[in-house]
């Protein structure tokens, strides 16, 4: 068996997309549990890791909820992001600043995630009824 490290240029914390576009943050790559913890010859035994396992884990917005994945895509087919967020997918950008900067609180991330929740809720049932449903709610609660 021959074990290659190969850097790849991505950052915990990156937005990224599979080729065919799904947008991601990354959480970690396989290589990345390498370093004073883990030797060479762990991943040589299997001790730690698998040099085929080449599948990073990663959070993306998967049927309007948050899930994080390690069977989404392979390390080979990722690439930085570089389309526009669109409904709750915006989400990912104040993930990728929240894991990578961790200056706002988790509570000030689980307001950001659940004010994209509310718009994509209400984005879908003015799709399924149009506005007339959402204005005459706000009209009763005014």
């Amino acid at each position: 068996m021959v074990f290659f490290h190969l850097p790849v240029p991505f950052e915990k914390g990156d937005l990224v997309m599979t080729k065919d576009g799904t947008p991601l943050v990354l959480d970690w790559l396989p290589h990345w549990g390498a370093g004073s913890n883990y030797t060479h010859e762990d991943y040589i035994t299997g001790k730690h890791g698998n040099g085929t396992d080449m599948s990073p884990n990663c959070y993306l917005i998967y049927e309007g909820a948050l899930e994080r994945s390690h069977e989404h895509c392979s390390l080979q087919e990722l690439r930085y992001f570089d389309g526009e967020l669109k409904g709750q997918e915006r989400f990912l950008k104040y993930l990728s600043r929240y894991i990578k900067t961790k200056d706002d609180g988790i509570d000030w991330l689980i307001a950001v995630f659940c004010k994209f929740k509310a718009e994509a809720e209400v984005e879908k049932w003015d799709n399924l009824f149009g506005s007339v449903w959402f204005r005459s709610l706000e009209e009763e609660i005014i």
